[in-house]
């Protein structure tokens, strides 16, 4: 499944990025790992949805987990195609997005030195 729509986005200021880079790899382990946990234990994947969607029926509770299992990506990396569409959607509300470009907000240095680790391809081994 493709989304162009922003979905699992983390958000920093380059300034954090750069004086944090340890706090910022942590954090973005944790969320790798825990898009694992969701695609390897689809029960308590399941009973959160419940929770927080307040949803009872089993079979729409199980669409969901399957729509999101397929959609997270082991490695969340931005797409820029998914900012564009959130650039869009914000330049209807206010001119000064009409310039913007994706490229303008991605950094995927963390990311891609986290996959050259081998991190989640370790964790998908299990």
């Amino acid at each position: 499944m493709t989304s162009h729509f922003p979905q699992l986005e983390v958000i920093t200021s380059r300034t954090f990025l750069k004086t944090h880079p340890d706090v910022v790899t942590r954090y973005m382990r944790a969320i790798i790992e825990g898009i694992y946990m969701v695609k390897q234990n689809p029960e308590p994947s399941i009973n959160a949805l419940r929770k927080y969607l307040k949803i009872d029926n089993r079979e729409a509770l199980e669409e969901v987990y399957q729509l999101y299992k397929e959609l997270y990506q082991p490695i969340p990396h931005s797409s820029a195609a998914a900012n564009q569409t959130q650039i869009t959607w914000m330049a209807e509300r206010n001119s000064r997005a009409k310039n913007a470009k994706p490229e303008q907000f991605i950094d995927g240095t963390i990311l891609r030195e986290i996959e050259k680790s081998g991190f989640a391809a370790k964790l998908y081994q299990k």
